[in-house]
């Protein structure tokens, strides 16, 4: 009979991770290689991929001005403002020992009313891989491919490529930059019945919070190991008002 020592379990689990994660980017490569193809009705343009670093944290509303106001000390003078639509799917392409879905999509466009406004079809595509399982790493580390996509019918084109909506919600508010870093100041609104964004949007969180983000990105390639330092200690200094953490949110 063959025993197998608890080091050579850990090591086997985790290279079906990796090998997992792999097939995940693989995938999304090619999904993005069919959206290049253009056709009257989808137009897909060249695809960046990268590593993005992030953090999460949550605002109480009531300190918001606050926040600004700590931002406008922190950060390069001025700020965007945006008012956004994004729909959230997922693909799951491991097995048991998988974290969750393999594979979050994400798309993304301008928030108009008007149907027939000319950004109205235009999205900002991004495939999400599974987040690098290195414990010691003070933020969340994952593989990300950005695309843009026009596309006069975008449910079907997903459902085309197997993919299933978890949930879509509309997010207005600031972005604010630190040389590469960015801070991404989110209120999130969802609808009762999907597709209708006219009336009757909520707040998600019943805690009347705001979603903060921190985040930068780097090559696919590069060492993140001071990057991913740097960046925690940043988003270190919007202490007290937020506590940005690194969440498992891939864990279900």
């Amino acid at each position: 009979m063959l025993l197998y020592s608890p080091t050579h379990i850990a090591l086997a689990a985790f290279k079906y991770a990796l090998d997992a994660q792999a097939r995940a980017v693989e995938l999304t490569r090619e999904f993005l290689q069919r959206i290049s193809g253009v056709d009257e009705t989808h137009h897909g343009k060249e695809y960046e991929s990268h590593l993005e670093l992030i953090l999460y944290g949550s605002l109480k509303e009531a300190y918001k001005e606050q926040f600004y106001a700590r931002l406008s000390g922190l950060c390069d003078k001025g700020y965007r403002e945006f008012h956004e639509h994004e729909l959230s799917f997922s693909l799951k392409v491991g097995g048991p020992m998988s974290m969750g879905s393999d594979v979050t999509v994400r798309l993304r466009r301008e928030f108009h009313s008007d149907a027939f406004h000319p950004t109205a079809n235009k999205w900002h595509m991004r495939y999400i891989g599974t987040p690098e399982p290195i414990a010691h790493c003070p933020v969340i580390v994952r593989k990300v491919i950005d695309s843009v996509v026009s596309s006069n019918n975008m449910m079907e084109f997903v459902k085309s490529l197997g993919l299933r909506m978890d949930y879509e919600y509309i997010t207005k508010g600031r972005v604010y930059t630190n040389g590469g870093f960015k801070v991404i100041v989110n209120d999130l609104r969802k609808t009762e019945t999907p597709g209708k964004y006219e009336q009757g949007l909520k707040p998600i969180s019943t805690a009347e919070s705001l979603l903060i983000e921190v985040a930068t990105s780097l090559p696919e390639s590069a060492d993140y190991d001071k990057e991913a330092k740097m960046l925690r200690a940043f988003a270190d200094q919007l202490r007290p008002l937020v506590k940005m953490e690194k969440i498992d949110y891939w864990k279900k």
